[in-house]
């Protein structure tokens, strides 16, 4: 199975366990606070960190130490790709196919939801080679589905 993949689960399961709130709206925080055992009114005891989520107050050290944690493992894992061919390469492989690469030929989104920079891949070989890889596997792919 790929690598990359196997991490992500792992990690989601992970997030999942939290207990995010997820709120387009006024009525939709309300609700949410209610199922978390809150109040109506007790909006001072959830944070706001991001794209609609809400996460209570006294969880945050404990979601900031989960996102370290998954950061260095991801961090970790590349590393112990010496040649770009196994995570690395499963880790692009994935993210360009999110990223809709195929259909737009520009890997910057992929890089930029993997906090990678340009400058990443120019000092490192393994990253430049994995990358180099996934995208040419992709573009093989959509020439055998091309007409």
């Amino acid at each position: 199975m790929n690598k990359y993949k196997e991490l992500m689960k792992r990690q989601k399961k992970e997030r999942d366990s939290f207990p995010l709130i997820f709120a387009f709206d006024d009525y939709q925080l309300k609700d949410s606070l209610k199922k978390l055992g809150f109040k109506e009114t007790d909006r001072d005891k959830v944070l706001y960190i991001g794209n609609n989520f809400y996460i209570p107050k006294d969880k945050m050290k404990d979601w900031d130490q989960m996102n370290i944690k998954h950061w260095c493992e991801l961090k970790e894992e590349i590393n112990k790709d010496k040649t770009g061919t196994g995570f690395i390469y499963d880790m692009f492989f994935c993210e360009l196919n999110n990223h809709e690469f195929s259909y737009t030929e520009d890997y910057e989104d992929t890089l930029k939801a993997l906090h990678i920079t340009e400058k990443d891949l120019q000092t490192n070989k393994n990253l430049r080679h994995g990358l180099d890889l996934a995208m040419k596997d992709i573009l093989e792919k959509q020439e055998d589905f091309e007409l």
